[in-house]
């Protein structure tokens, strides 16, 4: 009677003891990130004396943004010049693009008006994970505020709930306009294009230079450690400008090649940065070219950016500001203040920055109903990223299952491991994985003795360890990569647990980054990826346990196969 009674304690124990594992990744849900950049080549505000008060007038010319949330994206975000960044996003959303090729600005005296979308505006929220949303349309006009040719606009929200996107942007929104003019300060003419703009972006050699665009994007980034940084970036190409045409203060700016602000966190010391410069651009690269009164005047990159900015006067009530160097983010346009240094955490948890590649300023006397204050900037950009402290942990895959899951002395055992755990476990991946390897070690509790007797795909056995040191390439999307490693237990061994932990590394290979991200590295320099899982079973019920009748039929034998 006693015997029975202690059987029928081991079996009850066993069978309430739950098979314990560890989880089978690191989901962008469980580091949680987030992520803006936004982009305006050209912004111009008129701020004009009327009867009521003094009310001012903008206009935005291609302009993106991008932002990311791993865990659900804020209320609405704006940024310096009181353009949205980002509305308020329905509930769960966690990416959200955004590209507009015109807008405008009307407000009561102050930076915060009421933005109009122009029809070919676009925008974009993930999940769900809808189609790229675009737009093109033109000519389009909004008077007496803005004019192009034509517009185009780009929204591409990116999630998943399975995988860290890598390889690919997390979020993105392009726009551009050709031909762009804003601030009509003449009176309605026949024709579709504005006649006497204060800003005009259709000017310059060559003369087809007639494009302005903007792309904002988010994307992970590789640490050397096999964690993440998290990125947020815009870049411009800003068609050259006449400001004030036929006036005695016009003046043309050129500002040459493609302008890049970038912020970058990766969760480590000294590990946020603020970068800001021409795409590819050397010292004595020709950075911006300013005409006025037929003089020219040429500067490089050194003398662009090594001083730290330039204030050029282009006329008595006009002022240049070039070349400022990236500053802290300013609720604001008005409160910015350019001596304020971007935000770079020491722990490398956060980097924000804001830049203007050009703004000028232009005071002057006007008669009531005219234009009293102009301000216009060129190459507005915002960046800000924030990470958890050790970076953004993005892991492979993996699961382990056991048969049988209770066994007694003597008895045969399998695990199964699954790299990746199913097919669409990597749906956030653009990369291949390549010198794919994994190391599974057993271990069990005191008085547990067992043998590994063989395993699959060439896996090398050493005691307790299986190898399998290369397992070729792993394309996103295909079936899962299946191992298999049997065992027996011993006739003499004692009753406990298996515990049985696989460890599974890659290099990313052949990425397809799309339309922004750049491809983490490969070759010498490849990025790891790793994961693991540990599996808790199968449970040995020990010397105690001899009849087996006592347990379920199916125990102690392996599944067919």
């Amino acid at each position: 009677m006693r015997r029975s009674l202690a059987v029928a304690a081991t079996l009850v124990a066993a069978l309430l003891t739950p098979t314990r594992s560890a989880p089978a990744q690191e989901t962008p849900s469980r580091s949680p990130f987030a992520a803006f950049a936004t982009g305006t080549p050209i912004h111009a505000e008129v701020l004009r004396a009327g009867t009521g008060g003094p009310t001012l007038v903008g206009g935005g010319v291609a302009v993106s943004a991008a932002s990311v949330a791993s865990d659900g994206l804020p209320g609405s975000v704006t940024d310096e010049l009181g353009q949205p960044v980002q509305p308020a996003a329905p509930a769960g959303a966690k990416s959200y693009g955004r590209g507009v090729g015109l807008e405008a600005v009307v407000g009561g005296g102050t930076p915060v008006g009421t933005g109009v979308a122009l029809p070919g505006g676009v925008e974009s929220t993930a999940p769900p994970s809808p189609p790229v949303r675009s737009s093109e349309l033109g000519p389009v006009r909004i008077d007496p505020v803005a004019y192009a040719s034509l517009v185009r606009a780009e929204a591409r929200p990116a999630w998943s709930e399975r995988s860290c996107l890598i390889g690919r942007p997390t979020a993105f929104g392009l726009a551009s306009a050709a031909e762009a003019q804003l601030l009509d300060v003449g009176a309605p003419g026949a024709g579709a294009a504005f006649t006497h703009p204060l800003v005009a972006a259709a000017a310059g050699n060559p003369p087809d230079r007639t494009v302005s665009q903007s792309r904002s994007f988010t994307y992970l980034h590789p640490n050397p450690d096999g964690t993440f940084a998290l990125v947020s970036e815009t870049r411009q190409t800003i068609a050259p400008v006449t400001l004030f045409r036929g006036t005695g203060a016009e003046v043309t700016i050129e500002v040459l090649g493609e302008w890049i602000l970038r912020a970058t966190a990766r969760g480590k010391r000294d590990g946020a940065t603020v970068d800001y410069a021409p795409a590819g651009a050397g010292p004595d690269t020709p950075a911006l070219r300013l005409v006025h009164g037929g003089v020219v005047t040429e500067l490089t990159l050194q003398q662009l950016l090594g001083a730290g900015g330039l204030h050029l006067a282009a006329g008595p009530l006009v002022d240049v500001s070039v070349g400022e160097r990236p500053r802290a983010i300013a609720a604001r346009a008005r409160d910015a203040d350019p001596a304020r240094p971007p935000e770079r955490s020491a722990d490398g948890t956060r980097a924000a920055g804001a830049v203007d590649v050009v703004r000028v300023s232009l005071l002057q006397p006007a008669p009531p109903g005219g234009p009293r204050a102009v301000e216009v900037r060129l190459g507005h950009m915002e960046a800000s990223a924030t990470v958890p402290a050790g970076g953004i942990g993005c892991r492979i895959p993996v699961r382990k299952a056991g048969a049988p899951t209770f066994v007694n002395p003597g008895d045969a055992f399998r695990w199964t491991i699954s790299i990746p755990s199913a097919a669409a476990d990597f749906d956030g991946l653009s990369c291949d994985l390549v010198s794919l390897s994994a190391l599974d070690r057993a271990r069990a509790t005191p008085g547990v003795r067992f043998t590994i007797l063989s395993a699959s795909d060439g896996g090398i056995i050493d005691g307790d360890t299986v190898r399998w040191p290369d397992l070729g390439r792993y394309r996103p999307g295909s079936k899962p990569i299946v191992l298999t490693v049997t065992g027996r237990v011993a006739p003499d061994s004692a009753r406990g647990v298996l515990r049985d932990t696989v460890d599974v590394g890659a290099s990313l290979d052949s990425c397809r980054p799309g339309v922004a991200a750049p491809p983490p590295r490969s070759g010498t320099d490849a990025v790891v990826m790793r994961g693991a899982f540990t599996l808790e079973g199968p449970t040995v019920l020990g010397l105690a346990v001899t009849a087996k009748s006592q347990r379920p039929a199916a125990e102690g034998r392996l599944p067919p196969g």
